[in-house]
């Protein structure tokens, strides 16, 4: 989809750049923001290479592991199913904490595999309960809010960003992005918890409402 949106902006820009007479403007606007797209790439691309090694090297380390275990009774109340003790929830437990884990770091590129494997585990999960392919549990909503809004507590991505751009301070932005992305987090949580309650107390309420017909 955003394909066809990216290929319609292009067309356009041609398009009224031809019609106001500033095509020439146009090839020097894309020219320049090719250039500055590689200035920023190769910008970011060592802060985020050097982050992306040392969770590589913490995971090696067990490093990870030490994580799942602080994380344990957080990721109980997010995630319910992780309270059963066995191999599966052991599993999905150390993937979900590796990935948050990144995006605490402010590692989105690298917690977005992270979290793509949290979310395959968490899937195979529901089908086996019965689950249909196409819908979603509530554990794995969750996993996306939780990765949607994440608390980042060093936003490295973004001050890689704001360094590649001559930013004199990268990291003045980082009390602010702690409690904006704490506070969201917190109310979006709370939100999913109250939305998965109402939905399963009507569950109930209909489960209930087909045994009395009978």
């Amino acid at each position: 989809m955003m394909n066809y949106v990216w290929a319609g902006m292009i067309i356009l820009s041609v398009i009224f750049g031809f019609v106001s007479g500033n095509i020439e403007k146009v090839s020097g606007a894309s020219i320049e923001g090719a250039k500055s797209a590689v200035e920023l790439l190769l910008g970011m691309g060592g802060i985020i290479i050097l982050w992306t090694g040392l969770i590589k090297i913490a995971e090696k380390a067990g490093v990870m592991h030490f994580f799942a275990k602080l994380l344990s009774p957080l990721l109980k109340f997010l995630f319910p199913s992780l309270r059963e003790k066995n191999e599966e929830s052991d599993t999905i437990a150390g993937a979900i904490s590796m990935n948050m884990s990144a995006n605490i770091l402010g590692l989105g590129n690298a917690a977005t595999p992270l979290g793509i494997k949290s979310m395959q585990h968490l899937k195979q999960r529901h089908i086996s309960l019965g689950g249909g392919e196409k819908t979603a549990s509530a554990e794995m909503i969750m996993l996306a809010i939780i990765n949607t809004a994440s608390i980042q507590l060093i936003p490295t991505t973004i001050m890689a960003i704001r360094a590649s751009a001559g930013s004199k301070n990268p990291g003045a932005v980082i009390p602010s992005i702690i409690l904006s992305s704490f506070s969201v987090l917190i109310f979006c949580v709370m939100l999913t918890k109250m939305c998965e309650k109402i939905y399963s107390r009507g569950t109930l309420r209909g489960a209930l409402k087909g045994v009395r017909h009978e």
